[in-house]
C-alpha cells in the first residue's frame, strides 16, 4: 500500500486499513487480507470513505452533491449492495457523519448524518435480513437542535448493554474566533456536547441529554476524539479537546448508560501533574480499551508522546522510531486492539509510512479474562473437565454485582478450528440457575448432567455483555466473548 487514508477497527478487533490503491484487513490472528481500491471508484462522486460493518462486512460512502451513498461489500472484494441512497449531508466534512455496526440477535447499522446547514442532524437504523444481500430501514428520525447553533460533529458507539449511542457537539453560530484569558460568561453556551441513547428495540431513543458545555468564550471549538464503553469503570467514557486560539485542553467525561454524568476531569500532560496545562501545536489523544491513552504531540516537528494509566499518572514515554521523531506528520490514525497492544500508525511523505505495534506496560494489561473486573473463572481457561465433579460455573468479581437480562451459553465445538458448534445449554442469568455467592462477588450458575456428556469433546463457554450489573451504580459489564472461554 503506497499511502494510508484512514484505518478503522471492527469489535472482534479486525482492523481496516484503508489506501489509496488497496484495501487491508489484519485480522486477530496476525492473518490478513487486501482487495483493490480500484475497482470500486465511481466517476463524478467525491469525499469517499470506508465504515466497518459487523463482521465480514464493511460499508463503501461516497458522495455526489451534497447526497451521500455506499456499497455494502465483503471481506473478499465482492459488492454485495450497491448504490443505496442515505441521504445528504456536508460533502467538505468528515466531522459529520458516522456509522456503526452492531451485532446482537439480528445484525443491524446506524446512520447519522448532518445537514448542510448544520441546524439538525438525522439518523437512519438499516436491519440485516436473514441474507445478507438485502436489508431493510427500519427507522428513522432527526435531532433538531437551536436556530443559534450548528451541528460541528457527530460519533456512534457501542454500549456494553447491546444499546447505541449518539454524541454530537454544537457550536454557537457567529462567534468571535477571539480568546482572552479573561473569563467572559454568557447567556448562552458557546459549545456544547449531548447524547441521544437508544432504548433496547434500537428503534426509540431517549430524550437527548447535555454532557458538556462551555460559556465563558467565544470561539471555541469542541472536538471528539472518541467515545467508548469504559469497561474498567463500569460506565461510558468521552475523550474531548477544547480548541482555542491558545492551544488544546484535553478532558474525560464518565457517564452512566442513561446520560447521567459521572465525573468530568482534565488529562494529565506530558509528564506533569498539572492536569490544566494547555497543548500546544498538534496533538492527538489515543485510549485505550481499559483504561489510560496515550498523548502524541508535534511541535515544530518533533515528536513526543506519552502513556498514561486510568488515573492520568504518566507510565512512560512512547517508543517512537527515530526515523519518525522528526517528521511533521507523525500520526494519521491509531487504534488499540482488545489485549491492550497498540497499533499506530505513522506517516511522512518523504520517506512513507508504518504500521507498528508495541506492548502497553503490565499495569495497563488488566483484562485477564476480557473483563477487567473479573478475577476468575470455574473452569478455568483451557481446563480438563470431569462431568462427575463441575457442578456449577462460577465467575468471580472485584466488585459487587446484581443479576441481569443477559445469557451464558455452553457450546460444544464440532471442528478443529472451532467455528462450528452446538448448543448443549443455555440459561438467563436472572433464571433460578444461578445465584450471587461470596457476599455478591460472584455468579455461580448450576451445569445439567447432559451438558458436559460426550467424552473428548472440546466446549466453550459465552456470557452476554450486560449479564450483571454493578452494585453501586447499576451499570451493565461486559461478558465473554466467542472463543475466549474454552
Amino acid at each position: 500500500m503506497e499511502l494510508i487514508l484512514d484505518v478503522r477497527t471492527y469489535d472482534d478487533g479486525t482492523y481496516m486499513l484503508y489506501g489509496w490503491d488497496k484495501i487491508l484487513f489484519v485480522f486477530p490472528n496476525d492473518s490478513s487480507a487486501e482487495i483493490d481500491r480500484e475497482k470500486y471508484l465511481r466517476n463524478g462522486y467525491n469525499n469517499i470513505r470506508t465504515y466497518p460493518l459487523t463482521k465480514n462486512y464493511f460499508l463503501y460512502l461516497y458522495g455526489k452533491d451534497f447526497d451521500q451513498y455506499g456499497d455494502i461489500i465483503d471481506w473478499n472484494g465482492n459488492i454485495i449492495l450497491n448504490n443505496i441512497f442515505f441521504g445528504p449531508t456536508n460533502r467538505d466534512d468528515n466531522n459529520d457523519i458516522d456509522i456503526k455496526g452492531i451485532e446482537i440477535e439480528q445484525p443491524s447499522f446506524l446512520i447519522a448524518l448532518g445537514v448542510p446547514e448544520g441546524d439538525y442532524f438525522y439518523w437512519k437504523r438499516f436491519e440485516f435480513k436473514n441474507d445478507i444481500t438485502s436489508f431493510l430501514e427500519v427507522a428513522n428520525s432527526s435531532i433538531i437542535i437551536d436556530k443559534d447553533y450548528m451541528i460541528s460533529q457527530v460519533k456512534i458507539f457501542n454500549t456494553i448493554d447491546g444499546r447505541q449511542a449518539i454524541v454530537y457537539s454544537t457550536t454557537l453560530r457567529n462567534g468571535s474566533t477571539s480568546y482572552s484569558d479573561a473569563p467572559v460568561f454568557y447567556e448562552k453556551a458557546t459549545a456544547q456536547i449531548s447524547i441521544l441513547t437508544f432504548k433496547e428495540d434500537l428503534i426509540q431513543t431517549f430524550e437527548p441529554v447535555i454532557l458538556f458545555e462551555i460559556n465563558t468564550m467565544l470561539g471555541v471549538i469542541l472536538k471528539i476524539d472518541e467515545c467508548q464503553a469504559s469497561f474498567n469503570a463500569q460506565n461510558n467514557v468521552c475523550f474531548i479537546r477544547i480548541l482555542h486560539a491558545n492551544g488544546t485542553l484535553y478532558k474525560s467525561i464518565l457517564f452512566s448508560t442513561a446520560g447521567s454524568v459521572i465525573k468530568i476531569e482534565n488529562l494529565k500532560n506530558f509528564g506533569s501533574e498539572n492536569s490544566n496545562i494547555i497543548v500546544s501545536g498538534e496533538s492527538t489523544l489515543i485510549p485505550f480499551l481499559y483504561g489510560g491513552y496515550i498523548l502524541v504531540n508535534s511541535i515544530n516537528n518533533i515528536n513526543v508522546g506519552y502513556i498514561y494509566d486510568e488515573n492520568g499518572n504518566n507510565i512512560r514515554e512512547l517508543d517512537i522510531p527515530e526515523i519518525y521523531k522528526n517528521s511533521g506528520n507523525i500520526y494519521r490514525s491509531g487504534v488499540l486492539s482488545i489485549n491492550n497492544t497498540a497499533w499506530m500508525l505513522l506517516d511522512n511523505s518523504s520517506i512513507g509510512w508504518s504500521l507498528t505495534t508495541f506492548e502497553t506496560p503490565q499495569v495497563l494489561n488488566k483484562a485477564q479474562f476480557q473483563n477487567p473486573l473479573i478475577t476468575s473463572l470455574i473452569p478455568s481457561l483451557n481446563q480438563q473437565i470431569n462431568k462427575n465433579e463441575l457442578l456449577n460455573i462460577k465467575i468471580t468479581f472485584s466488585i459487587k454485582v446484581i443479576k441481569s437480562t443477559g445469557k451464558i451459553t455452553i457450546y460444544e465445538l464440532k471442528n478443529d478450528n472451532q467455528t462450528i458448534f452446538n448448543i448443549r445449554q443455555t440459561y438467563p442469568v436472572i433464571s433460578d440457575l444461578c445465584e450471587l455467592q461470596d457476599g455478591d462477588n460472584a455468579l455461580s450458575c448450576q451445569i445439567l448432567q447432559s451438558t458436559f456428556n460426550r467424552p473428548n469433546s472440546n466446549y466453550m463457554i459465552v456470557v452476554d455483555n450486560g449479564f450483571v450489573r454493578s452494585f453501586s451504580i447499576e451499570e451493565p459489564l461486559s461478558g465473554i466473548n466467542k472463543g475466549f472461554w474454552k
